[in-house]
């Protein structure tokens, strides 16, 4: 086989791959249902970020209208973002506990029981605990490249028995 007939099998080849591989990225994937193992890893991700001192991680599990205990998503990202660069350097620490889930279709809720606390020089203070509900949407998210699009479950709204800005 010449030379020049190697390049173009070569090239042709790539172009199929490539091909092959924009399909699959513009397929639209859609969320799974609502369980509580979804749930738990959408928290997990809340805590991990917060821990992290990651505001923007943690306002990416949220939809962009959200409501967050009475107050905007715009407005609390704002003040988390502040107050994570004025921090103490303590471990800041979210657990929860009787976690309930209800699928109601497209939307969906989430009810338990949560503390948020820091562990400072051997001592354990705790910010905030009180019982939650999250309200969660599925939200359709672009893909790579803005190829197809990936659906996501995301914190719409989010009310607590105590409100978390009174400390009450």
């Amino acid at each position: 086989m010449q030379r020049s007939n190697r390049i173009i099998l070569a090239v042709a080849a790539a172009l199929g791959i490539l091909s092959i591989v924009v399909y699959f990225l513009s397929q639209d994937t859609p969320a799974p249902r609502l369980t509580r193992g979804v749930v738990q890893k959408l928290l997990a991700d809340v805590a991990v970020a917060v821990h992290h001192r990651d505001a923007s991680a943690a306002f990416a599990c949220t939809t962009p209208d959200a409501i967050l205990f009475g107050q905007r998503r715009a407005r609390l990202e704002r003040w988390a973002q502040r107050w994570t660069r004025q921090a103490s350097t303590g471990t800041l620490e979210i657990t929860w506990r009787d976690l309930t889930v209800t699928d109601l279709g497209s939307t969906g809720l989430a009810d338990f029981y949560v503390v948020v606390g820091e562990r400072l020089g051997g001592v354990n203070t705790v910010y905030f605990e009180s019982q939650v509900t999250l309200h969660l949407t599925k939200t359709k998210l672009a893909g790579p490249l803005g190829l197809g699009s990936k659906e996501k479950w995301l914190i719409s709204r989010a009310e607590a028995v105590t409100d978390p800005f009174s400390g009450q």
